[in-house]
């Protein structure tokens, strides 16, 4: 990588100058340098001839796998699909059968999904389409082996590159590390353009500050008009960040004073960093070797294989500028630490992830394992410290993970994957108060992270929409640990909605109201699968009857249960329980005996319990 060193330096060409928004790279430069290094993986002086010739035996892959943009048109077959949430680009589905079955098109929503054509899982019939039909298997050759390897070794480097650099603290310094000064103590500078300015003020975008907030700014900080602050706000928002000044330390510094302030809502303070300006050519051109990267793992099978490889490679840790020998990948380390990167270098990681990993079963199923195994710490990051939207985190490929069937029988059986979900969820909404020492419904109208908590229940509704089986006795203990926690929090939530009749002070009740409300819409959709799932399935239809009765029979309250008398109604003899609701609390959702109605609502389970312990309740 010494090569790339040396080019990098004088490389940025960032104008200081309003009219101009962005940073710019000397292009000519950029396009030496990947076409020197695809020269060098090739051993070739003609690279584009060497593509040709890998294309021509290039058997192509059976996995679409196209990330669909805002907007983009989506075909789902509604007899053939597994769910809903398995589609196709239109190029796929107007060359499948899914023509001719009934199918429903619906808008991409820019979440970073992909086109499942080539899934199995994803189908129950023609999972393929005509473009992406299998192919003859062909034996790989001992100089396309010595090549993959090449390439793995490159990208290895690039990726190492990328870590340090993009994902790492590195970028705060004042001027280069030492581990970066030494990749350039041998190469001879003295060619190199010089440059006029030693740093450059850069402004990071987040989702926590509006358009006018950020304009505003601009044009208090460096006299922008109306319509270059809003320029300048439109290229953060596209890109992740931007220059507003070059040139010394000092001069850097005096504009960041201005800008530094907090709104009225007071907001958390803008992001900027003063960054060497070699640091700062190294971070774009990285930047731009990923693009390149993901290109080229576009041109053949081999370098997507390739691709693969080096993502799961390990042996290097960033620890501020040092790198320490370790079992990590890198792959671990840009799932745990994209909350330190900026919006373009998430999206073209997310893109590399989608595009590369999961296309075929086995890096899919590697590609989860370390997402489960990290999962409580990438979802910490997501709704504590990141400022961006979901679709920018790498909390975004659960949907790809967890609707795959198979990969999520395994994570059950070899990761605790539903037990350790339902865990998180139950602690995240009843979490212990410190004062009582008992669990108390989490207040949830944050904006957040409390509507980033969401994601715990989406992700359970993930998981059961292809439940395992249950007869698989290896699973069931997994099954059972899983849905005890979803009824401890159904439990806990049992009657919390209980509101007395209080004419005087109704307004003061209605927070309550909110809370609970926003807490039902948040796991409607996991209560609503769990219930489908134990009437399919006797095993958790039993699991949770006598999970619930165990509970009821703990209870030790007097009243329960209620006394009730008989009555004459229009000659027809009624059974009533009086509740008088000036003294007594009224319930809407009791969620906890819902669950237990529509499980013994089955004759075949109901006839296999006594009356006398169904009656009371």
């Amino acid at each position: 990588m010494q090569y790339v060193y040396s080019q990098c330096f004088g490389i940025v060409k960032t104008p200081d100058s309003l009219k101009s928004v962005g940073i710019y790279l000397d292009e000519e430069r950029v396009k030496k340098i990947t076409y020197k290094l695809t020269a060098m993986i090739l051993e070739t002086c003609d690279p584009v001839s060497g593509l040709n010739k890998l294309s021509l035996r290039d058997q192509g892959s059976t996995v679409c796998g196209r990330i669909f943009t805002r907007g983009e048109y989506l075909y789902s077959c509604k007899d053939c699909g597994v769910d809903p949430t398995c589609v196709m680009c239109p190029a796929c589905f107007n060359a499948s059968e899914h023509v001719n079955c009934r199918y429903r098109v619906s808008r991409s929503g820019g979440g970073g999904g992909t086109c499942d054509c080539g899934d199995v899982e994803a189908w129950k019939n023609h999972p393929t389409c005509r473009n992406h039909s299998k192919k003859e298997q062909v034996e790989t050759s001992e100089s396309d082996k010595i090549l993959r390897i090449r390439i793995k070794r490159l990208f290895s480097q690039i990726l190492r590159l990328a870590v340090e650099l993009l994902y790492d603290d590195v970028c705060t310094t004042a001027c280069l590390s030492e581990k970066l000064m030494k990749n350039v103590e041998n190469t001879d500078l003295s060619a190199l353009e010089d440059t006029s300015s030693d740093c450059a003020l850069i402004l990071y975008n987040d989702e926590v500050h509006s358009y006018d907030q950020v304009e505003r700014m601009l044009k208090e900080s460096v006299n922008a008009t109306t319509e270059q602050a809003h320029i300048y706000a439109t290229h953060i928002d596209k890109k992740g960040r931007t220059s507003l000044k070059t040139g010394s330390r000092a001069d850097c510094e005096e504009v960041l004073k201005i800008i530094r302030f907090e709104g009225k809502d007071k907001l958390p303070k803008i992001k900027l960093l003063i960054i060497d300006s070699n640091i700062l050519a190294l971070q774009e051109v990285t930047y731009r070797l990923l693009s390149w990267m993901n290109w080229l793992a576009g041109q053949g099978e081999i370098f997507r294989s390739a691709f693969c490889d080096a993502y799961l490679s390990s042996g290097f840790c960033p620890r501020r500028g040092i790198l320490e020998d370790t079992t990590t990948s890198f792959l671990t380390h840009i799932m745990i630490s994209d909350i330190h990167t900026w919006k373009a270098v998430r999206s073209i990681m997310m893109k590399n992830l989608l595009e590369t990993m999961l296309k075929d079963p086995e890096n899919k199923m590697k590609v989860a394992e370390i997402f489960t195994e990290h999962y409580q710490q990438i979802y910490d990051n997501f709704f504590y410290k990141d400022d961006h939207d979901q679709q920018f985190s790498s909390s975004s490929i659960s949907v790809q993970i967890f609707t795959t069937p198979t990969v999520v029988k395994e994570l059950m059986h070899s990761h605790g994957l539903f037990e350790k979900i339902g865990k998180m969820t139950y602690d995240w909404y009843f979490p212990i108060n410190d004062k009582t020492g008992m669990r108390e419904l989490k207040i949830l109208t944050d904006r957040k992270p409390g509507n980033r908590a969401q994601c715990y229940p989406i992700d359970i509704t993930y998981i059961l929409h292809n439940p395992p089986n249950s007869d698989d006795e290896n699973l069931r203990t997994v099954v059972k640990d899983g849905i005890f926690w979803l009824l401890e929090m159904f439990r806990l939530f049992e009657a919390r909605d209980g509101v007395k009749w209080s004419h005087k002070n109704h307004v003061e009740n209605e927070p309550d109201w909110e809370n609970l409300m926003t807490f039902i819409f948040s796991v409607q959709s996991t209560y609503t699968r769990l219930l489908q799932w134990a009437h399919r399935d006797e095993f958790v239809a039993d699991y949770c009857i006598s999970t619930i009765l165990e509970r009821y029979l703990q209870k030790s309250d007097d009243e329960f249960p209620p006394k009730s008398y008989d009555r004459n109604v229009l000659n027809e003899k009624f059974n009533f329980i009086p509740i008088d609701v000036q003294t007594k609390k009224v319930h809407i959702y009791n969620m906890y005996s819902r669950i237990f109605t529509h499980c013994i609502s089955s004759p075949e389970i109901s006839s296999r319990y006594n009356s006398h312990q169904i009656a009371y309740r």
